[in-house]
């Protein structure tokens, strides 16, 4: 992770034309929390929004999906 972005855990940065983003996830998290960072930069990705209602449906979205739905086949991180 650049020193720009020391301390954080997961950044969501858009290309300069916005035709595609890179994320970054810490590299010395623990597994769970650096797989939680990845889906919380992903719903990032996915709104270009900050922390807003809408941020927070699609990334309730994509931790149901994640977890399976809560299904026997859910991912035991």
């Amino acid at each position: 992770m650049p020193k720009i972005y020391r301390g954080a855990e997961g950044v969501c940065e858009w290309n300069k034309d916005e035709t595609g983003v890179l994320i970054r996830v810490a590299k010395e998290l623990p597994l769970s929390s650096g797989i939680y960072s990845l889906l919380h930069e992903w719903a990032h990705a996915r709104t270009d929004v900050h922390h807003d209602d809408e941020f927070y449906l699609e990334l309730g979205r994509i931790e149901r999906e994640f977890w399976g739905g809560g299904s026997e086949n859910s991912r035991g991180y």
